[in-house]
Protein backbone atom coordinates (compact mmCIF):
# COMPACT_ATOMS: atom_id res chain seq x y z
CA UNK A 1 0.00 0.00 0.00
CA UNK A 2 2.76 2.32 0.51
CA UNK A 3 4.53 2.06 -2.61
CA UNK A 4 0.98 2.94 -3.86
CA UNK A 5 0.74 6.08 -2.30
CA UNK A 6 3.76 6.83 -2.98
CA UNK A 7 3.21 6.17 -6.35
CA UNK A 8 0.00 8.62 -6.70
CA UNK A 9 2.12 11.16 -5.21
CA UNK A 10 4.66 11.13 -7.71
CA UNK A 11 2.48 10.74 -10.87
CA UNK A 12 0.59 13.71 -12.31
CA UNK A 13 -1.54 10.68 -13.30
CA UNK A 14 -4.96 9.74 -11.30
CA UNK A 15 -4.29 6.26 -10.04
CA UNK A 16 -6.88 3.86 -8.54
CA UNK A 17 -5.31 1.63 -6.17
CA UNK A 18 -5.72 -2.27 -5.86
CA UNK A 19 -3.27 -4.42 -4.60
CA UNK A 20 -2.90 -8.53 -4.21
CA UNK A 21 -0.59 -10.01 -1.80
CA UNK A 22 0.32 -13.14 -0.20
CA UNK A 23 0.79 -11.21 2.61
CA UNK A 24 -2.38 -10.60 5.04
CA UNK A 25 -0.62 -8.09 7.13
CA UNK A 26 0.09 -6.56 3.49
CA UNK A 27 -3.70 -6.53 3.20
CA UNK A 28 -4.53 -5.02 6.45
CA UNK A 29 -1.98 -2.03 6.56
CA UNK A 30 -2.93 -1.19 2.20
CA UNK A 31 -6.42 -0.77 3.70
CA UNK A 32 -5.26 1.34 6.64
CA UNK A 33 -3.59 3.61 3.82
CA UNK A 34 -6.50 3.48 1.45
CA UNK A 35 -9.76 3.74 4.06
CA UNK A 36 -11.90 4.32 0.88
CA UNK A 37 -10.56 1.32 -1.15
CA UNK A 38 -10.84 -1.48 1.38
CA UNK A 39 -12.15 -3.85 -1.43
CA UNK A 40 -9.40 -3.08 -3.73
CA UNK A 41 -7.13 -4.71 -1.61
CA UNK A 42 -7.22 -8.69 -1.65
CA UNK A 43 -4.56 -11.74 0.03
CA UNK A 44 -3.87 -13.80 -3.57
CA UNK A 45 -0.74 -14.05 -5.74
CA UNK A 46 0.61 -12.08 -8.58
CA UNK A 47 0.38 -15.75 -11.00
CA UNK A 48 -3.74 -15.30 -10.32
CA UNK A 49 -4.29 -12.32 -12.54
CA UNK A 50 -2.57 -14.13 -14.98
CA UNK A 51 -5.71 -16.60 -15.22
CA UNK A 52 -8.33 -13.96 -14.10
CA UNK A 53 -8.75 -10.80 -12.14
CA UNK A 54 -10.30 -10.77 -8.65
CA UNK A 55 -13.75 -9.94 -7.90
CA UNK A 56 -14.33 -5.87 -8.44
CA UNK A 57 -10.98 -5.53 -10.03
CA UNK A 58 -11.06 -3.80 -13.37
CA UNK A 59 -10.56 -6.59 -16.36
CA UNK A 60 -7.51 -4.31 -17.80
CA UNK A 61 -4.84 -2.12 -16.28
CA UNK A 62 -2.79 0.69 -16.79
CA UNK A 63 -0.43 -0.21 -14.44
CA UNK A 64 0.54 -3.69 -12.92
CA UNK A 65 3.52 -3.43 -10.18
CA UNK A 66 4.63 -7.01 -9.31
CA UNK A 67 7.68 -7.35 -6.61
CA UNK A 68 8.09 -10.72 -8.46
CA UNK A 69 12.00 -11.14 -7.42
CA UNK A 70 12.42 -10.35 -4.09
CA UNK A 71 13.91 -12.77 -1.36
CA UNK A 72 10.32 -13.91 -0.31
CA UNK A 73 9.64 -15.55 -4.05
CA UNK A 74 10.63 -18.74 -5.93
CA UNK A 75 9.57 -19.21 -9.21
CA UNK A 76 11.25 -20.80 -11.47
CA UNK A 77 11.84 -18.54 -14.15
CA UNK A 78 10.28 -21.17 -17.51
CA UNK A 79 6.94 -20.21 -14.77
CA UNK A 80 7.80 -16.76 -14.36
CA UNK A 81 8.25 -15.79 -18.07
CA UNK A 82 4.34 -17.59 -19.16
CA UNK A 83 2.92 -15.13 -16.29
CA UNK A 84 4.78 -12.38 -17.85
CA UNK A 85 2.76 -13.26 -21.38
CA UNK A 86 -0.14 -13.56 -19.26
CA UNK A 87 -0.30 -10.75 -17.29
CA UNK A 88 0.71 -8.66 -20.81
CA UNK A 89 -2.08 -10.61 -22.67
CA UNK A 90 -4.19 -10.88 -20.16
CA UNK A 91 -4.21 -7.86 -17.54
CA UNK A 92 -2.74 -4.69 -19.29
CA UNK A 93 -4.96 -2.72 -21.60
CA UNK A 94 -2.48 -2.63 -24.36
CA UNK A 95 -0.81 0.24 -23.84
CA UNK A 96 -0.24 -0.49 -20.39
CA UNK A 97 2.89 -0.82 -18.39
CA UNK A 98 4.51 -3.55 -15.87
CA UNK A 99 7.38 -2.33 -13.38
CA UNK A 100 9.22 -5.49 -12.12
CA UNK A 101 10.53 -4.08 -8.78
CA UNK A 102 13.61 -5.72 -7.99
CA UNK A 103 15.00 -5.49 -4.08
CA UNK A 104 17.35 -7.99 -4.05
CA UNK A 105 20.74 -6.20 -2.49
CA UNK A 106 22.66 -8.51 -4.97
CA UNK A 107 23.14 -6.60 -8.50
CA UNK A 108 24.11 -9.84 -9.89
CA UNK A 109 20.69 -11.35 -9.43
CA UNK A 110 19.28 -8.23 -10.83
CA UNK A 111 21.10 -8.29 -13.77
CA UNK A 112 20.46 -12.08 -14.43
CA UNK A 113 16.73 -11.41 -14.41
CA UNK A 114 17.29 -8.30 -17.10
CA UNK A 115 19.34 -10.79 -18.97
CA UNK A 116 16.53 -13.03 -18.58
CA UNK A 117 13.90 -10.53 -19.90
CA UNK A 118 15.84 -9.27 -22.76
CA UNK A 119 16.79 -13.16 -24.04
CA UNK A 120 13.41 -13.77 -24.33
CA UNK A 121 12.88 -10.61 -26.42
CA UNK A 122 11.37 -8.33 -24.28
CA UNK A 123 12.32 -4.99 -24.82
CA UNK A 124 13.01 -3.71 -20.82
CA UNK A 125 13.57 0.20 -19.91
CA UNK A 126 15.69 0.09 -16.78
CA UNK A 127 15.42 2.63 -13.70
CA UNK A 128 18.51 2.42 -11.49
CA UNK A 129 18.29 3.18 -7.40
CA UNK A 130 19.39 6.72 -7.88
CA UNK A 131 21.63 6.38 -4.69
CA UNK A 132 23.66 3.61 -6.19
CA UNK A 133 21.99 0.86 -4.62
CA UNK A 134 21.12 -2.44 -6.09
CA UNK A 135 17.72 -2.23 -5.69
CA UNK A 136 16.24 -1.16 -9.13
CA UNK A 137 12.90 -1.43 -11.30
CA UNK A 138 12.08 -3.12 -14.68
CA UNK A 139 9.77 -1.12 -16.86
CA UNK A 140 8.04 -2.95 -19.67
CA UNK A 141 5.39 -1.10 -21.80
CA UNK A 142 2.66 -3.89 -23.21
CA UNK A 143 2.73 -1.88 -26.46
CA UNK A 144 6.65 -2.38 -27.18
CA UNK A 145 6.30 -6.69 -26.72
CA UNK A 146 3.64 -7.50 -29.46
CA UNK A 147 5.94 -9.53 -31.51
CA UNK A 148 7.06 -11.56 -27.40
CA UNK A 149 3.22 -11.98 -26.82
CA UNK A 150 2.64 -13.53 -30.34
CA UNK A 151 5.76 -15.92 -30.55
CA UNK A 152 5.16 -16.89 -26.84
CA UNK A 153 1.10 -17.42 -27.49
CA UNK A 154 2.25 -19.53 -30.42
CA UNK A 155 4.34 -21.54 -28.32
CA UNK A 156 3.40 -21.46 -25.05
CA UNK A 157 0.94 -24.52 -23.79
CA UNK A 158 0.78 -23.03 -20.69
CA UNK A 159 -3.07 -21.68 -19.58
Amino acid sequence: GFLLRSMQEWTKHHLNPYGIDTNEKHIKDARIIFPRAQEHFVRGRMEDLANKMPQGFPQKMDYCVWNMWDETLEMPWNEAKHVLVEIARGTLKSNGRLIIACYHHDTLINDALLEQLEAEGYVVKVLPNEHGQPECAYIIDNEDQNDVVKKESKSSTWE
